[in-house]
């Protein structure tokens, strides 16, 4: 007797019998999507389901095997110049791009020397930085200080002369 198939996540054993092929097989599917324009035939998604894979699968497959051999070896921390330049020392001629995308599908991340994450991030939405006290920062006129000169930049704005607060204590003492 065949060994019992299904079980499902859980197990359990029982055997789920397929989907209906008239409601979710190949054909009507095919037919739905020709319906809105994309015309599929069945033999095209048979053939793809069957047909082996391509060189370039297999032979990413090996090579994934050994990008992930090198970034165990090295702690996790190497990122895709460093894997590629250990690949070459290593004897293993793949293109950096390669290496990439490897890398990008397969999850592997270097280690940045950077400073550790960002941790406080100022809020800059509307309202961010709320005016406490109210101030007003309207000039009183062109070409004026809005906020009287001596509180914010430490001198006075007089009509015609502009005079540090160090000149302003010379000149009280004469």
């Amino acid at each position: 007797a065949p060994p019992p198939q299904g079980g499902g996540p859980r197990g359990g054993g029982g055997h789920h019998p397929p989907p209906p092929r008239d409601q979710f097989g190949v054909e009507p599917i095919c037919t739905v999507l020709r319906k809105v324009g994309m015309p599929i035939a069945p033999s095209s998604y048979c053939a793809a389901k069957t047909r082996p894979p391509s060189a370039r699968a297999v032979a990413d497959e090996q090579r994934l095997a050994v990008i992930r051999q090198v970034h165990a070896d090295n702690y996790g921390v190497y990122g895709v110049g460093k894997m590629h330049a250990e690949l070459s020392r290593r004897g293993h001629r793949i293109a950096r791009c390669t290496v990439h995308r490897l890398m990008r599908t397969d999850g592997l991340r270097g280690i940045s020397r950077a400073k550790g994450p960002r941790t406080t991030v100022p809020w800059s939405g509307p309202g961010s930085r709320p005016d406490l006290l109210d101030r007003d920062f309207k000039a009183p006129a062109p070409n004026r200080n809005p906020l009287g000169g001596s509180v914010a930049f430490g001198y006075r704005q007089k009509p015609d002369t502009v005079r540090s607060a160090r000149d302003q204590r010379y000149a009280k003492s004469r």
